[in-house]
């Protein structure tokens, strides 16, 4: 069963998943929650939030509870952050003619979860064989769309970030 690292960024967040073949970004997220959910597991808690827009599946939130000194920065281990939830939920988007979109009209930017995967050796899948990074649901398992296949190893970052779709 292949192992794979599930990080989130700003959210001192680092956790190994094992999942089956085949298995897609949201196949981790499900193994690292019920695990960090468990009654007798003591470290930080991982919860996560969807929404559906049309027909695709996408992250909403992200929450983490730590407890226990777990916020330790990865850079420095003596840097430890104060206990508590770590939470943060991306802005309402549409798609349109392809595109992302915020549903906030006085904005000009969405903040929006993304998700990289990495293979063993810290390369980034999507940038690798030509592929061209696009929009793509973290359910999918078709690696033909996914550009990407979960192997042993591999580590799946999400960083919340700001994307323009217009100018100010």
């Amino acid at each position: 069963m292949p192992k794979i690292k599930l990080d989130i960024a700003g959210m001192y967040f680092s956790f190994e998943a094992n999942v089956a073949a085949g298995a897609c970004v949201k196949d981790v997220m499900d193994d690292v929650a019920v695990k960090t959910r468990a009654p007798d597991y003591k470290g930080p808690r991982f919860r996560y939030t969807t929404e559906t827009i049309g027909t695709f599946l996408s992250l909403n939130g992200i929450r983490i509870d730590h407890e226990n000194g777990s916020a330790v920065s990865r850079q420095d281990a003596t840097r430890v952050y104060p206990d508590g939830i770590y939470r943060y939920d991306d802005d309402a988007v549409d798609f349109k003619n392809g595109l992302l979109v915020g549903t906030d009209p006085t904005k000009n930017y969405v903040l929006a979860w993304q998700f990289y995967v990495y293979d063993k050796n810290g390369v980034e899948h999507a940038r690798t064989n030509g592929t061209k990074r696009s929009i793509i649901s973290f359910a999918e398992k078709n690696p033909a769309k996914m550009g990407y296949v979960l192997e042993d190893g591999s580590t799946v970052v999400w960083r919340l970030v700001a994307i323009f779709y217009k100018p100010l």
